[in-house]
């Protein structure tokens, strides 16, 4: 009832405006229905699909970096979390802009989007699941002689991983939400 009713409303502003400000729903189907038959839909959405693991897995490389080195150094851990504030007071506009600028409309400015918005919210729950990491199971693990390696493999990677987990969730929503084919590129 909804549906045929926004169809409906659709339909009258179509007739109202125009095609070249709102296509009819029946043009819309007519465009689906020819790039789905000539296959190009497939082309675009690995293009996409490629862009986002690109971007996304580069987000989460560098996440685990700036993690790592926050559990490593309290100067880091400072700097890191100064440099994710900026991050995320950064609006994505802004980083649309920047990637157009740098990039133009080539492949690589939805790739730099992804990364620069998924970024600070994966590395924000990365760096609070090292904060977070139990301070007695590593005294424990200094009592048991463990070497640094397997405390931190034993340890501080487990303790984290439900934060890179649930950052990785988020941060891979925005993702997909960022990437789409740029209007010169191709795939």
């Amino acid at each position: 009832m909804v549906a045929a009713a926004l169809v409906t409303v659709w339909w009258l502003l179509s007739m109202r405006y125009g095609a070249y400000v709102l296509p009819s729903p029946l043009a819309v189907l007519h465009g689906l229905s020819d790039v789905v038959r000539s296959g190009e839909i497939w082309r675009h959405t690995g293009a996409s699909l490629a862009r986002i693991a690109v971007g996304f897995g580069g987000a989460v490389a560098i996440a685990v970096l700036l993690g790592l080195l926050a559990f490593v150094s309290p100067l880091a851990r400072g700097v890191v979390h100064d440099l994710l504030a900026v991050l995320n007071s950064t609006s994505v506009f802004v980083w649309i802009v920047i990637s157009i600028i740098w990039f133009g409309l080539s492949n690589w400015a939805p790739i730099f989007t992804t990364l620069m918005i998924t970024l600070p919210v994966v590395a924000s729950n990365i760096v609070e699941g090292v904060a977070a990491v139990d301070r007695r199971l590593l005294e424990m693990g200094d009592v048991y002689h463990l070497s640094g390696r397997r405390k931190f493999t034993a340890i501080v990677v487990p303790s984290t991983l439900p934060y890179l987990v649930a950052g990785m969730k988020v941060g891979f929503g925005l993702a997909r939400s960022s990437v789409s084919p740029p209007a010169s590129a191709t795939s």
